[in-house]
């Protein structure tokens, strides 16, 4: 190849680099579909409960975290326990009984953290909802 083919050929790489490099500078708006910030993965907001057309808090759950309702286990049987304000009220059902526009916010904890925080048997971990 002569040098100035070899020299043309950098050139134009250079050029396609400089032109990407730009281009994914510049960045695309985010879509509704983006990720959720980390803690939006484990903890939902009053903020975002209130924005949404739900009456109970198993329905806001449901509709904005639908993961934290999924069962665990290998028998797909185990379902997270339920705390309201600290105490177990029970399991996933008992969310229908709490009113929506009263949580400030549903926090799900993993197997191994609610273990720490509330003992053994908490294989499918737990939602922690506070009221306001």
């Amino acid at each position: 190849m002569p040098a100035t083919e070899t020299s043309q050929s950098a050139v134009r790489v250079a050029i396609l680099v400089s032109i990407a490099m730009v281009v994914s500078a510049c960045g695309l708006p985010r879509s509704s579909t983006a990720p959720l910030p980390a803690d939006s993965y484990t903890v939902l907001s009053q903020a975002e409960i209130s924005a949404a057309p739900v009456h109970t808090a198993y329905e806001a759950v449901a509709r904005l975290r639908p993961r934290f309702l999924r069962p665990t286990g290998g028998t797909n049987s185990l379902q997270p326990a339920v705390y309201l304000n600290g105490v177990r009220i029970g399991g996933l059902q008992e969310l229908t009984n709490i009113q929506a526009m009263s949580v400030r916010e549903v926090r799900f904890l993993n197997a191994v953290d609610a273990t720490m925080a509330y003992g053994v048997s908490r294989f499918a971990g737990a939602l922690l909802v506070t009221t306001r």
